[in-house]
């Protein structure tokens, strides 16, 4: 397995292909992915299984710049951030393994990875988190194992500061 950056047109194959068990997950990489990216939405990665023929797209994530209001951070992380200003925060947009690789850990690894990108930009650039809107109350366990944290008022929107990433990754 490898994990490469969508790159058109190549991994179109894999792409129209990918079946996760939501419909929405599997139209977006098919069919948005590739547009994101040209217009610099999202950069979306591709974990790769070059075992098959054609490559196959084991899973996907989606990462891009957004911001939140310091008034939504969860209450016991605002600290002294601004008042009334934006925060700079990446989301991870999309995150998804196929049906065929479900139950391996990719989608640990898949955030795992995230989480170490979201690092290396906030080091290039002033970034204080890194979010997610999950898609259902599944997938929000998923990122609170993961040490999220809901943010006030939207059960579905998770939190994890780079702070804590930083020291779980020790960077």
């Amino acid at each position: 397995m490898r994990l490469v950056r969508l790159a058109e047109p190549s991994h179109k194959q894999g792409r129209k292909a990918f079946r996760c068990g939501k419909s929405q997950l599997d139209d977006w990489l098919a069919n948005r992915a590739g547009q994101y990216r040209r217009n610099d939405l999202a950069q979306t990665f591709l974990l790769i299984d070059d075992d098959q023929e054609p490559p196959k797209v084991a899973g996907f994530y989606a990462l891009s710049s957004a911001s939140i209001h310091p008034n939504d951070w969860p209450e016991d992380l605002r600290g002294p951030r601004g008042k009334n200003h934006p925060l700079p925060v990446i989301l991870l947009g999309q995150l998804a393994v196929d049906q065929a690789y479900a139950g391996r850990g990719h989608a640990s690894d898949l955030l795992v990875d995230a989480m170490h990108r979201a690092v290396l930009i906030s080091e290039q650039i002033g970034t204080t988190a890194l979010i997610v809107d999950a898609l259902d109350r599944n997938a929000a366990r998923f990122y609170e194992h993961h040490d999220f944290q809901q943010l006030p008022g939207h059960s579905l929107r998770l939190l994890r500061p780079l702070k804590s990433i930083r020291e779980l990754m020790k960077l």
